[in-house]
Parts: structure tokens; sequence; C-alpha cells
């Protein structure tokens, strides 16, 4: 199969902070950008600091913002 072929992939895993919110996050294998998942229960300092790492936030119960 070449290179030209290939599906993408999209990466996933999990994201722990303050040792208390977990989210999970996606990425598009080679895009250098994730997104993270983010639910009514996260509390706001947590979500603050996913975004200063980086990431797209999702907002689960709102679509993207």
């Amino acid at each position: 199969m070449s290179m030209e072929s290939r599906k993408p992939v999209v990466l996933v895993g999990l994201i722990r902070l303050r040792e208390h919110c977990t989210f999970s996050w996606h990425e598009l294998e080679g895009s250098g950008r994730r997104s993270a998942d983010v639910r009514a229960t996260h509390c706001a300092e947590c979500v603050a600091e996913l975004q200063d790492l980086g990431y797209l936030l999702v907002h689960e119960d709102q679509g993207d913002r």
C-alpha cells in the first residue's frame, strides 16, 4: 500500500489535570493540533489550563467554541 492511499489515522487519549479533571483528546495523525472534549462537569481552572497548553476545546454540550 502506498502512502498516497493510506487512510488518515485519528489518535486518541486522555489527559488528567490537577488530579481531578480528565479530558479525552483526539488528533489527526501528523496534524500537530489536538482537540479536547470539554463537559459541563470540568472545572474552569482545568479548562483554562488545557487551553493554555494549546488544545482546541470542543464543548460537548454546545459544539465548538
